[in-house]
């Protein structure tokens, strides 16, 4: 696949990828903070309607993703929800599996758009319709390999009629998440993405929702199930990282509690 990510860019992006970075690096925040409001000023140079960050298990060609999205913007509510849903489905691996082929043999950060992925553009066809209803299909996708052995993610949209990203457009994502090793390094060594990776798909879809602060009644709506069924969804999943609540969860993915990392 052509990598379109490499080639020199103008003065004026230089200066306003640079302002962007200092503007993070400068600032007294938490590291949490300081990866939204970098994803926030990609958003700005960019045009970008949405996007989400996550940490997975070690992607493999061939085999279903799953990961946790700790951080995200632009989306509503029910958007998010359907967003997650769809990200269940199989054919969902079969139209980000060359993106993942490629991925499992790099070395260094890979970043991708919609149309090197999906030269067909089969996200706008009747198969899958779902994006349409989610409102979002541009999009440029880019993987980092941590040391832990798993994969900080990064998934930037635009609203489904917009134009496509262009390669200067995907060059400046490129260049920003793949020279900060701590937006990435530090991050998924707090998470525990290593369990995320084995977690079947609803109760992937579930851990999302519980990391976004979702109510049990809106999960249950969301995900057309009984408050029981959710109940029992969300034990497991407690179980699994071992907390007891909601919060705790949120906390232990957010700040770690130094004993994550197995």
């Amino acid at each position: 696949m052509l990598d379109h990510t490499t080639g020199a860019l103008e003065l004026d992006d230089m200066r306003e990828i640079i302002h962007i970075l200092a503007n993070v690096v400068n600032s007294d925040i938490t590291l949490n903070q300081k990866r939204i409001n970098l994803l926030r000023g990609i958003s700005i140079l960019t045009q970008t309607d949405a996007w989400v960050w996550g940490v997975s298990g070690k992607f493999e060609a061939g085999k279903k993703a799953t990961f946790s999205l700790s951080h995200h913007e632009g989306f509503t509510e029910k958007q998010f929800a359907a967003y997650l849903a769809v990200l269940e489905e199989a054919k969902m691996a079969a139209m980000f599996a060359p993106v993942l082929t490629e991925f499992a043999s790099s070395s260094s950060t890979l970043t991708r758009r919609r149309d090197q992925f999906d030269p067909d553009g089969l996200i706008y066809t009747d198969a899958y319709s779902e994006w349409r209803e989610i409102g979002f299909a541009p999009i440029v996708v880019s993987l980092t390999s941590v040391p832990n052995g798993g994969t900080s993610c990064v998934a930037i949209y635009r609203k489904y009629d917009s134009p496509p990203y262009s390669a200067r457009e995907a060059k400046i994502m490129h260049l920003i998440l793949s020279e900060l090793d701590w937006l990435h390094q530090e991050a998924s060594a707090k998470s525990p993405s290593k369990k995320v990776s084995t977690l079947p798909p609803r109760l992937n879809t579930v851990i999302n929702l519980l990391l976004q602060g979702s109510s049990r009644k809106e999960m249950s709506n969301h995900l057309s199930i009984s408050p029981n069924t959710l109940s029992g969804y969300s034990k497991e999943v407690y179980k699994r990282f071992n907390v007891h609540s909601q919060v705790e969860l949120i906390r232990k993915f957010s700040i770690g509690d130094g004993g994550d990392e197995s």
